[in-house]
């Protein structure tokens, strides 16, 4: 039986150079081209039926950045976005070498209705957010940041 909700899953990486600065990624594709403000996200994807959260956000990131997410993570409180899609963010610390990011390829038909298919970066940029913090030394759980980001475990 189909799922009502779609899930997703993602990773939000940090790192602390001397500020606190975060890795999101603009999505690729025709529909994103000329979009960049609310743009910017972590890299995530779809969590197929019976596929864990976390090994879907692990696939996710790789195929998205080039990148592999190996390390310890933070479970985030999932937050359920307008559209009704689910989200479930892990954090991880971690300083990638931005410059092997690539991403994986999708085909779409473009333009709409032409029958026509074309190839688009998942993918086509990384950016590095810098996020003031009143802690050096912890992730910061709310302010102008992040102000509903919440561990599981709180």
């Amino acid at each position: 039986m189909p799922r009502r909700t779609q899930i997703s899953a993602g990773i939000l990486v940090f790192r602390r150079k001397p500020e606190l600065e975060v890795l999101l990624a603009h999505p690729g594709g025709p529909f994103w081209a000329k979009k960049d403000a609310g743009a910017w996200t972590i890299p995530k994807g779809l969590v197929e039926p019976g596929d864990e959260p976390i090994a879907t956000a692990r696939r996710e990131f790789t195929e998205e950045t080039n990148l592999v997410a190996e390390g310890d993570m933070i479970a985030l409180v999932p937050v359920a976005q307008k559209s009704g899609k689910l989200v479930h963010a892990f954090v991880l610390e971690a300083d990638f070498d931005l410059s092997q990011f690539a991403s994986n390829m999708f085909t779409a038909e473009w333009p709409p209705k032409s029958g026509r298919r074309e190839s688009f970066p998942e993918s086509i940029g990384s950016l590095i957010s810098r996020c003031r913090s009143r802690s050096s030394r912890s992730l910061p759980t709310s302010g102008r940041c992040w102000p509903n980001l919440k561990p599981v475990s709180a």
